[in-house]
């Protein structure tokens, strides 16, 4: 335990004038003589200044690195401009049989201004999109997603391919469908069957967000949903599902939350699951986004007043804990949390 200066002294004259005897009220503190007998050397070598600590520091440093081994780092790292300190530590070891620690070497090449900024080939986007919907049926999201359904004679995995549309503003999911691949009328039934279900005339279509799949890309597609469904198309970013990440995320979610945590053996019962999980996820998840508002609330404008009905229920519990507490004459511990 560390002291004070100004503990330590008062600890010295306690222990001279308690009338206890030195060692006796050095016991009360938990405290051995010769520590003591020490401070009492430094204020007669150095006054009230000797009771101040200094840091502590070791005597000798046997870990500390060689200059020869910061030479060979540096030589190394001269000669493997691509490699990083990690690999940089082992091929030294290869090559010279000489052990230097992977912090080691990115100590010595941070030091010397060598450390090199890693590479990454990613498209940069911005943090939120420049026109994001205002309201339900403005843009849709269309994406497909392997989903493994069952085994084959040979043990190999059978996939099918799960097809889902959702609205950009509510993340409402009008239609999906799982089938046993994945073709561009697959993907025209799905598109088809939104727009009927949300009832929207050729005036009002929405805008739909793909990525560059064939399915989407092909002539026969873009004249098909801008000919006939009267939809305007809109293509993610190549290598860079973000763009499309309410699609994405809503295929995660389906997968972990729901098949991945049951067992199944056929696309009838993955069907069967993915059913359950899409009227949850329409009708009771709820989300930050939307304002803590399920999908379907969102899309079809229900509970709108969520926000304002919960901040009043707030306001009138915190009445009726402060008359709560007001009437059992304990009004100070009233907690607003």
């Amino acid at each position: 335990m560390r002291f004070s200066p100004e503990e330590k002294l008062e600890i010295i004259q306690l222990a001279r004038y308690s009338g206890l005897g030195f060692e006796k009220a050095l016991k009360l503190f938990g405290l051995k003589p010769h520590r003591v007998w020490l401070w009492i050397r430094n204020i007669e070598k150095d006054g009230f200044s000797g009771l101040i600590d200094e840091p502590p520091m070791p005597k000798s440093f046997p870990r500390k690195h060689l200059d020869e081994e910061r030479d060979l780092i540096l030589k190394k790292a001269n000669t493997y401009t691509h490699l990083n300190h990690r690999n940089l530590a082992h091929q030294i070891f290869r090559d010279e049989g000489i052990f230097v620690s992977e912090s080691l070497v990115y100590r010595v090449l941070k030091e010397h201004g060598l450390i090199r900024p890693k590479p990454i080939f990613k498209i940069e986007v911005a943090d939120a999109w420049k026109n994001p919907p205002e309201s339900p049926n403005e843009i849709w999201h269309i994406d497909i997603s392997y989903i493994p359904c069952s085994i084959d004679e040979e043990g190999k995995t059978i996939f099918w391919y799960l097809i889902v549309v959702l609205d950009g503003y509510s993340r409402y999911v009008l239609a999906w469908e799982l089938f046993p691949d994945m073709g561009k009328e697959r993907c025209f039934d799905v598109v088809d069957q939104a727009i009927f279900l949300a009832q929207l005339p050729p005036d009002k279509r929405p805008k739909l967000l793909s990525d560059n799949g064939k399915q989407f890309r092909a002539r026969k597609s873009r004249e098909f949903f801008k000919e006939l469904l009267n939809i305007q198309q809109i293509f993610a970013t190549c290598h860079h599902p973000e763009t499309n990440g309410k699609a994405e995320r809503l295929f995660e979610s389906a997968k972990y939350e729901a098949l991945y945590r049951n067992d199944y053996s056929s696309p009838e019962e993955a069907r069967e699951i993915l059913l359950r999980f899409f009227d949850y996820y329409n009708n009771h998840r709820l989300h930050q986004s939307l304002g803590y508002l399920t999908p379907k609330e969102a899309y079809y404008g229900l509970n709108q007043d969520y926000s304002q009905r919960r901040q009043i229920a707030k306001e009138e519990r915190l009445r009726q804990r402060k008359r709560y507490w007001a009437k059992s004459g304990d009004l100070l511990t009233i907690s607003k949390s």
